[in-house]
């Protein structure tokens, strides 16, 4: 069961369901939200009585390094580091390394930019899969880019995947050209929160130039309704 409770997101109006936390056998266990449909990998347990190196770093044996979620921002309508490292501190989304966006720097209009959607997380048991790892995002996944539609089976890139990614969330190592895409278990879309706070489904068949200037906050392109 998930808590009743809301929780909104800052300067948005934007909301998503609450998180409850727990306590069991000396582990936080932490139930995450979800909107509409049930992620087998939603709840997810983290050692409470790591060491200093285990915490920062995950350390061996200790893959989770605290609390992931499948709601991830929008970063970019392309990938986080088309070039080099210093790209991704100049992408064309809303959130990403050493963002400043205000509500002003979003020229396309806040009912044309994507903010929030979801994740499909992976089981995070014997590897370090940061997808949704909100207690360490520098490595980019709590972000997604729109460069491809929903629930797509081209494997997200990233430094750091899964050993054994389930199928509906594939991922591969690469330390260039990152992205991660949007996905869910609901039957043929997502949930995507614009930055004006309107929550609309996004369909796996949404034409894919449509998708992709969602992403941006200034290409000046014209977004039909979804």
């Amino acid at each position: 069961m998930l808590d009743a409770r809301y929780l909104a997101l800052p300067g948005t109006g934007c909301t998503v369901p609450g998180v409850r936390g727990t306590h069991e056998h000396g582990r936080e266990r932490a139930r995450l939200p979800t909107v509409g449909h049930r992620d087998p990998d939603a709840e997810v347990s983290v050692r409470s009585d790591r060491t200093e190196a285990a915490y920062v770093l995950g350390g061996i044996g200790t893959p989770t390094q605290g609390f992931s979620g499948n709601y991830i921002a929008n970063a970019a309508d392309s990938y986080f580091n088309d070039a080099t490292w210093e790209s991704s501190a100049q992408l064309n989304g809303l959130f990403f390394a050493i963002s400043t966006i205000r509500i002003a720097d979003i020229r396309d209009g806040t009912w044309n930019t994507a903010m929030v959607s979801e994740l499909i997380l992976n089981h995070d048991t014997d590897s370090h899969d940061i997808r949704g790892r909100y207690h360490n995002p520098a490595h980019g996944g709590v972000l997604f880019s729109t460069r491809l539609p929903p629930n797509n089976m081209v494997p997200d890139q990233l430094n750091w995947c899964a050993n054994n990614p389930r199928p509906e969330a594939p991922c591969i190592w690469t330390g260039t050209q990152m992205f991660v895409s949007v996905r869910s278990f609901h039957s043929g879309g997502v949930n995507m929160c614009c930055a004006d706070g309107s929550v609309s489904f996004v369909s796996d068949g949404v034409d894919t130039i449509v998708f992709k200037a969602l992403g941006s906050r200034n290409g000046q392109e014209v977004v039909r309704p979804l």
